[in-house]
């Protein structure tokens, strides 16, 4: 029988809790990689470091002030992981489960870009579709990203760009509009991005 004096026991329990604490992290990372194919640190000079983060094919290059003694690099991880790329379907909100669509958002450092390709019926005349933006419908954070034009193989498609990231306007949502104005009309198509 080993005996182990106290020093030596806290020794082998803080071991334990490190290596269980590293599993977990890594399974943590493996579960939450969500399409980022690559993550790097490619430059980092005392006051900036560039980070370029690769999703699907696209590659978004960002710098990340790091010149304050105070900056919590993950805080600037995560707000510059919003600037990225985001593709995701349209689920019909109506009594038509097969009306659908998809919708990208990409957002770097010099703006947004926005599509949406949607299979939808003609709507009946003096109706269009609109897309929209919403960070919180309650507050009244939303904003029109434009009526869509139906393109030559029939489907709904709209494209908006902006130098404002628009950041936390990550829902989608198309409408039937009698009125193209300011105010949403009936939802279509929605999807939580």
């Amino acid at each position: 029988m080993i005996f182990l004096d106290t020093n030596e026991k806290s020794y082998l329990y803080l071991t334990a809790v490190v290596v269980v604490f590293l599993a977990l992290l890594g399974l943590w990372v493996v579960s939450n990689k969500n399409g980022i194919e690559d993550t790097k640190i490619v430059e980092k000079s005392s006051s900036k470091s560039t980070i370029t983060v690769s999703t699907d094919g696209e590659t978004v290059t960002s710098e990340i002030d790091s010149s304050s003694e105070n900056t919590d690099l993950n805080t600037e991880l995560k707000n510059k992981a919003e600037l990225s790329y985001i593709k995701t379907s349209l689920v019909s909100v109506t009594k038509d489960s097969s009306l659908k669509g998809e919708a990208t958002i990409s957002r770097t450092d010099l703006g947004l870009d926005h599509e949406v390709k949607a299979w939808l019926p003609d709507p009946q005349e003096g109706y269009s579709y609109e897309g929209w933006l919403v960070k919180d419908a309650a507050k009244g954070e939303f904003f029109s990203t434009g009526v869509m034009s139906k393109n030559d193989e029939g489907v709904y498609v709209l494209e908006y760009s902006s130098e404002d990231p628009s950041l936390g306007y990550n829902t989608v949502v198309i409408t039937l509009e009698s009125v193209v104005d300011e105010t949403p009309e009936e939802h279509v198509l929605e999807s939580q991005m």
